[in-house]
């Protein structure tokens, strides 16, 4: 009976190292699974944070080879309609569809522009539109573009940082 006794007190005692081998077990595979995950996370955090600088570069780029092709809207001899127009135009779509994208993914802190610059620009496009469809003078809507473009100069100037950051 002594015999029973202490193989009992063997086998419980087994029973708990057993057990308490398996939670170290446990515990040890917990930890390194949370370890594995926060390296992904870090890993995914970097990706995110290049993700975000390359389309605020982007963003950058096509706002300022906007304002480049504008610059040479006043020359003499200036392909106006042919060429700056649909070039300043196109770069500002680029920009506008990249905004949506920092907007969409990052938040709205990260637009760089507002609704009523939005708002303007496609103004300008209509009205100029409607006054050459109409052979009208262009002045008016050639002035609402001027101010959209003073507001994007000013935008390029102070939201972004040199390295082409959005600054918040």
């Amino acid at each position: 009976m002594q015999e029973n006794l202490q193989k009992r007190a063997q086998l419980e005692k087994s029973r708990r190292w057993i057990l308490a081998g398996t939670a170290a077990a446990i515990i040890i595979a917990l930890l390194i699974t949370i370890a594995i995950l926060d390296s992904q996370l870090d890993a995914a955090a970097q990706r995110s944070d290049q993700v975000l600088l390359s389309i605020t570069q982007e963003l950058q780029s096509e706002l300022v080879f906007a304002l480049r092709s504008y610059d040479g809207i006043y020359s003499t001899g200036a392909d106006v309609d042919g060429s700056i127009l649909p070039t300043v135009r196109q770069h500002l779509n680029t920009a506008t569809a990249l905004n949506n994208i920092l907007t969409n993914g990052f938040g709205s802190a990260y637009s760089v522009f507002t609704q009523d610059l939005y708002n303007r620009l496609e103004h300008f496009y209509s009205e100029y539109e409607l006054a050459r469809s109409a052979n009208r003078s262009t002045d008016t809507a050639m002035e609402l573009l001027d101010s959209c473009m003073r507001d994007i100069e000013n935008i390029v100037l102070t939201r972004f940082e040199a390295d082409g950051r959005v600054i918040l």
